[in-house]
């Protein structure tokens, strides 16, 4: 491409729509299917929440490229694979270039790899593009002068990754930009996301990040822990860094996907929401109602399993006559367990949303943890050894409950070249 071309490409704007975590479950499966206790997606609703993508991209983009990072399906099988396949065609039909990536939700049932790959020919796996011989990864040409890695996180990661990177120094060469995405985190978004979340993060991260850094990557668009956030990453001298973008779950609360506009070598990265469906006009009250009440039923199981491992043994504590009034009881506990429903609904709801810095939410989160375990304290232990009890306990919630509220509703980006706004901002590619 000469440069004159390169500089005509770079003016022309361009548009890439980016979905994750569609979890679909075939209309026919739907209809019959029980909603397990804690499930947060709107999986009832989740074929229709595509559809409706679906028209909207083709009523409001004209030839725009669609890229889904995983999980396309919730169960991973045949029929719901090939119902989120047919409506990629529709948007193929449409004049919109469609191209998936796997996430761990896809070939858990009578889908295996191969099949995946099958499946999807036409949005990634085709002619079109290049496999990797060992993964469903695979690269091709997204845009004039911008080029797709699709890497599968799935499996060997180091290895796709490196073979990603290869592919970026490839594309440089002939003067095209590279962009990648995978469905698992390649950058933590939350500090120590890789403790709390050890599943969420690829295992060679550090080594893979400076990888693609190095290969003139700047852009990494990924999805699976159903947060809308963006990320920063760099070099080991700073001179240089990637953004991952992460898009919120299509199928989960609330119902978000992103839509990219390409022009003089930036991206402007925007957000929409599904608010209603075929015969559902309020999708987004729903899909908070369900993400409340998952977390009330997640909240209330791991409660009575811990409660039910512990019943009794705190009364025999050598210090427990000393200190209590009276037996523990799941009555005396329940209280506690009330509020921290209320706490974790809270904190998912704005993690889900993006931004969460600017919610104040842990101050808030920290302040009702502390009253809440007062209250119990109150209930259980003797008047005159309230003060005594509280400064044993306090010190354990402030150095062990508050850092992990703080790390997981903090913020990674504190530099000033790095978004502040989840949901809409301007990256150079």
């Amino acid at each position: 491409m000469s440069i004159a071309s390169c500089v005509a490409v770079w003016a022309a704007p361009r548009t890439v729509v980016v979905l994750s975590d569609l979890h679909v479950v075939a209309p026919n499966k739907a209809a019959t299917m029980t909603i397990g206790a804690g499930e947060r997606k709107m999986l009832k609703h989740s074929a229709l929440i595509l559809e409706t993508v679906v028209d909207s991209i083709i009523a409001r983009h004209d030839g725009s490229s669609v890229l889904v990072t995983g999980d396309l399906t919730d169960r991973g099988d045949r029929d719901s694979h090939n119902h989120v396949a047919a409506q990629l065609k529709r948007l193929q039909d449409a004049g919109h270039q469609c191209y998936v990536i796997p996430g761990n939700h896809d070939c858990l049932g009578d889908v295996s790899a191969s099949d995946f790959a099958t499946i999807y020919a036409g949005f990634g796996y085709g002619n079109e593009s290049r496999r990797d011989e060992y993964s469903l990864s695979y690269v091709t040409d997204l845009l004039p002068g911008v080029t797709l890695l699709a890497i599968d996180s799935n499996g060997d990661s180091a290895s796709n990754i490196a073979w990603a990177a290869g592919e970026a120094i490839e594309a440089g060469k002939r003067g095209n930009k590279a962009v990648a995405m995978m469905h698992h985190h390649l950058v933590p978004h939350f500090i120590k996301e890789e403790q709390v979340l050890p599943t969420s993060v690829v295992d060679c991260s550090d080594a893979a990040r400076q990888q693609l850094i190095d290969a003139g990557v700047h852009l990494v668009l990924t999805g699976h822990t159903h947060i809308h956030d963006a990320a920063v990453a760099y070099n080991e001298v700073h001179s240089d860094s990637l953004i991952e973008m992460c898009t919120g779950a299509l199928a989960g609360y609330p119902l978000p996907y992103r839509v990219l506009e390409i022009v003089d070598g930036q991206v402007h990265a925007t957000t929409r929401y599904v608010t209603a469906v075929k015969g559902e006009d309020n999708m987004l009250q729903l899909s908070r109602e369900r993400i409340e009440q998952s977390v009330q039923e997640l909240v209330e199981a791991r409660g009575r399993k811990l409660w039910g491992s512990i019943e009794g043994k705190v009364a025999q504590h050598p210090l427990a006559s000393r200190f209590l009034a009276e037996e523990p009881t799941w009555e005396n506990i329940e209280p506690l367990l009330k509020g921290l429903k209320s706490d974790v609904q809270k904190a998912y709801l704005v993690v889900s949303e993006g931004n969460e810095p600017h919610n104040d939410v842990s101050r808030l989160i920290k302040e009702n943890l502390r009253e809440e375990i007062m209250s119990v304290i109150r209930g259980i232990v003797k008047p005159e050894y309230h003060e005594a009890v509280v400064e044993m306990i306090m010190p354990e919630v402030e150095t062990r409950l508050a850092p992990i509220i703080d790390a997981v509703l903090g913020d990674l980006n504190p530099s000033s070249t790095v978004p502040v706004d989840d949901c809409v901002f301007t990256i150079k590619l």
